[in-house]
């Protein structure tokens, strides 16, 4: 939303001052931000709408209460411009795609509707624009390294994985820095900095690899649109834990495993949304610097972590057994042993394994992806061309536009995320993304069922156990004692 190159930082602070349980905290902060931003004479290519989408007996309700929520099929939050949609975050109960298609229609509405009254507030602000600083290449310098970057060059860029791509980029640009710094000795040229080279070089790439996909079909790795990574799955790694689930597609690796805990093991939250909620299901998500070759320390749990163990925990809380019928705390820890992209989807997948292999009841297995797209498209936003892509590997993600994840079981959707570089994605790709993903998780999700069809008909041999009897009233002083 904010011009191209500009580098100054934006920082936005939103203080919740007082919390009603009928409002949804991430609609007034999308809409308060957006405000925030163009009242302060920042450029910016608002306004940004939200809303929150319920659906209950058959009825679309926009923002709808917490008590709402509790009975709704759905709880959608989605942002965007006018007519087009640039963040989605979603649960659900199994949402049949053709109800989930028309609540981002009905999101869209009333996204638009808060565009035009921030319009009209805007109209009675006088605002001062702000100085910015821009740094971006200019068309000499990307025609520099044009000519740098021969056909020969790039097309030796695909079909590769993460590794080998990753080599060649680095190597791409320390060459176009080094023939650049020639240039600026001979010539004197500022414009040929090293931030602009490098710019300029993503610029190049980027622009190739897009265009390939768009005219040819085939994509960094030469995979089609809709082709799936290899695929591998193994249960039951090790004896002594609970249950064990290994997930591996492509150059991502994910390894589930799951603890069992007695009902008194319930997590306890308290938070400004919450009043003392139990906690019986969670997901711990851990992104080591392994998985993608740093060679750093472990660090604290940061947003990555919090944000991508709580999207594979949505996606498969529907699907637990019921406490009566299964009352043990559950943690699932998903290791990424490997990255290529996609790790998060990659978690539901090693949870629903690793779940199965402990003996737990599921109701129904679940399964995930994570969709790419690419397009060409206006200044202004504008899409003229684009093709969504199958599971997209990180690569993509780093040269595409979108990152749109989706799981659910073969009956319906559990949950959803979206993020996109674009200013927005047209109601038309949302739904293309969405049938398409359907069938994708689909695809994973029988693959997984070779491996281990059905939960094991009990928990492990190291897991506790837990035993219900039911005894006459008038026994109970005889339990407990007088």
């Amino acid at each position: 939303m904010f011009p191209k190159g500009m580098i100054n930082d934006v920082i936005i602070t939103i203080s919740p001052l007082g919390v009603a349980q009928d409002i949804d905290l991430g609609v007034m902060s999308i809409v308060g931000s957006s405000l925030s931003i163009m009242v302060a004479g920042i450029p910016f290519d608002g306004p940004v709408g939200a809303a929150q989408v319920g659906y209950i007996d058959g009825q679309y309700i926009i923002n709808p209460t917490k008590e709402q929520l509790k009975t709704s099929l759905l709880n959608l939050l989605v942002s965007g411009k006018k007519g087009s949609i640039n963040m989605i975050e979603c649960e659900g109960n199994e949402i049949p795609e053709e109800i989930l298609k028309q609540a981002f229609v009905e999101g869209q509405k009333a996204i638009d509707e808060s565009c035009d009254a921030q319009a009209a507030y805007l109209k009675l602000c006088t605002v001062e624009p702000k100085k910015i600083v821009y740094n971006k290449p200019s068309d000499e310098v990307i025609a520099y390294v044009s000519n740098i970057l021969t056909a020969d060059k790039l097309s030796a860029m695909t079909g590769n994985a993460k590794v080998g791509f990753n080599e060649l980029f680095s190597k791409y640009e320390k060459e176009a820095i080094e023939i650049a710094k020639e240039n600026i000795e001979n010539n004197d040229l500022e414009d040929f900095t090293e931030s602009k080279v490098k710019m300029a070089v993503f610029y190049v790439i980027k622009h190739f690899l897009r265009h390939r996909t768009l005219e040819t079909g085939k994509r960094i790795d030469d995979r089609d649109i809709k082709e799936i990574r290899t695929l591998y799955c193994e249960v039951g790694l090790f004896p002594r834990t609970h249950g064990t689930g290994l997930f591996r597609r492509g150059d991502t690796q994910v390894l589930s495993t799951v603890t069992l805990g007695g009902p008194g093991e319930y997590l306890i939250i308290d938070d400004m949304e919450n009043d003392y909620v139990k906690q019986r299901y969670m997901h711990h998500y851990n992104f080591p610097p392994f998985s993608v070759g740093d060679a750093k320390a472990i660090r604290g749990t940061g947003r990555r972590e919090i944000g991508h163990g709580r999207l594979a925990e949505k996606a498969i809380e529907p699907m637990l057994p019921a406490k009566e019928d299964f009352p043990y705390t559950i943690r699932v820890v998903s290791d990424c042993l490997g990255s290529g992209g996609s790790t998060s989807m990659g978690s539901v997948c090693g949870s629903t394994l690793s779940l199965m292999d402990a003996g737990v009841p599921l109701k129904k297995p679940v399964a995930g992806i994570a969709m790419g797209l690419m397009t060409e498209h206006e200044e202004d936003g504008t899409i003229t061309k684009h093709m969504v892509l199958n599971d997209l590997m990180a690569t993509e993600d780093f040269m595409g536009d979108m990152d749109f994840k989706v799981a659910g079981t073969k009956e319906g959707v559990t949950a959803i995320q979206l993020d996109t570089k674009l200013k927005g994605i047209t109601m038309d790709i949302v739904h293309e993304t969405i049938t398409r993903a359907c069938e994708g998780y689909k695809e994973i999700m029988d693959f997984m069922l070779e491996t281990i069809p059905a939960p094991r008909t009990a928990v492990g041999t190291y897991a506790p156990k837990i035993f219900t009897m039911k005894i006459s009233p008038d026994k109970i002083k005889e339990v407990i004692g007088k």
